[in-house]
């Protein structure tokens, strides 16, 4: 039988991944997860940043629909200001509820369609 590696939560609410874990996940200090739990499971799944040419390859094809549908930059401007206004006034990510997230957002702008 394999042994599987065990851990406890602190006072504090902390829980320590077995170095195993972390070097066979590739999980370094600053790694950021989505945590989800349903019943009395946990799972982390580490946010990873797409790689940079899927993101150019979906920013093309962003730029390709706005021109298409006769988009100019100025309306998408518009549009990001708009959902970011709708986000704070729900409370979201952008509101002054969360300080992190201040200044990240404000005078968005598009350089190209």
């Amino acid at each position: 039988m394999v042994a599987v590696p065990t851990t406890r939560m602190s006072s504090r609410g902390q829980v320590v991944i077995p170095e195993s874990i972390r070097i066979g996940c590739g999980f370094g200090e600053g790694t950021t997860f989505t945590v989800v739990a349903k019943g009395n499971a946990v799972m982390l799944q580490a946010i990873v940043a797409p790689p940079r040419d899927l993101f150019n390859e979906l920013a093309r094809e962003s730029r390709a629909a706005a021109k298409a549908a006769g988009m100019r930059p100025s309306d998408i401007t518009v549009a990001i200001r708009e959902a970011h206004a709708e986000r704070r006034a729900r409370g979201g990510a952008d509101s002054a509820k969360n300080p992190s997230a201040r200044g990240r957002g404000s005078g968005a702008s598009v350089s190209r369609v």
